[in-house]
């Protein structure tokens, strides 16, 4: 018994006509008719009742179109929902960043997803950082922007983009250029930095950045978010070293300074990806570094 047949049995149910029933699902008569002799036979039930003039349905065959036909509603709705997800007009694509791209990359990679699939929900996310790793292999993810490569079996990874470091100061600061970046008005400086993990090529560029400069940071503060340490910055509670796409935020009241220092990001996301949506995506938005 396939789905197909069901199809027929509930067609011819409605119409109770050979003709019309088999022209509604586009098979000749001749067909239509074996395919429901086909589903009695396998079924070992007489379903309809024929003679030259009328067809209509046994009390075996009543039963079963009560039962079948929510059943082929749902069957059909839940095939339609599959063939939505596969070509990306329902479903959800989770991403997660550093948030000094959400003014730079970000707004390019949603309008990339949302051109190709209009409907597709997209949810964006910021994962402390070591975690992202573990968000995509129990997929809490499917995409991960982060500053280091993640270097796991079960993951690949693609070089995006560099950036340079700037210090970054309120604009009320007597810091006004490179040549104010002196060990001696730095290390008069509070620091605001986020915390540092060994092992890190961030956090490595960032400790290169300190030797440079021969600071020796009192960091009063430490965040995770970006945009609280530019608001701390503002307010004149310190400075910080950040990547200089934060500039993209626009947050009044504060001065980036660029150095010769840069962070770098990457894509990353599961090996053998199972969602077709997930892997056109991830091929788009890797499409400008290289083929995969």
């Amino acid at each position: 018994m396939t789905t197909e047949q069901i199809r027929y049995f509930i067609a011819l149910a409605r119409e109770l006509h050979f003709m019309k029933s088999a022209q509604k699902v586009n098979l000749t008569q001749s067909a239509f008719s074996r395919q429901i002799q086909n589903l009695e036979n396998e079924l070992q039930v007489r379903l309809f009742d024929r003679d030259n003039r009328n067809v209509s349905l046994t009390d075996a065959g009543r039963f079963l179109y009560d039962k079948w036909l929510p059943l082929l509603d749902t069957l059909e709705a839940t095939q339609l929902y599959a063939q939505q997800l596969e070509r990306g007009e329902q479903g959800v694509v989770r991403i997660s960043h550093p948030p000094s791209i959400s003014g730079t990359t970000i707004p390019e990679v949603v309008r990339k997803i949302s051109s190709l699939y209009p409907k597709l929900k997209i949810e964006l996310t910021q994962f402390v950082y070591g975690e992202e790793a573990e968000g995509l292999k129990n997929y809490r993810l499917d995409i991960a922007y982060t500053r280091d490569q993640l270097r796991e079996d079960a993951i690949d990874s693609r070089y995006i983009s560099t950036e340079p470091f700037a210090f970054v100061v309120s604009e009320k600061s007597n810091i006004n250029t490179h040549e104010d970046l002196t060990p001696e008005i730095l290390n008069r400086q509070k620091f605001i930095m986020p915390p540092l993990m060994p092992q890190s090529s961030y956090d490595m560029s960032m400790k290169s950045i300190i030797d440079k400069y021969a600071i020796q940071p009192g960091v009063l503060i430490e965040s995770h978010f970006g945009s609280a340490i530019l608001a701390l910055i503002e307010k004149g509670y310190g400075i910080s070293i950040m990547p200089i796409s934060y500039e993209a935020s626009q947050v009044k009241g504060v001065r980036f300074i660029p150095v010769a220092f840069n962070a770098e990001l990457y894509i990353n996301w599961r090996k053998n990806e199972n969602s077709p949506v997930v892997e056109r995506i991830i091929r788009l938005l890797a499409e400008d570094n290289g083929s995969m």
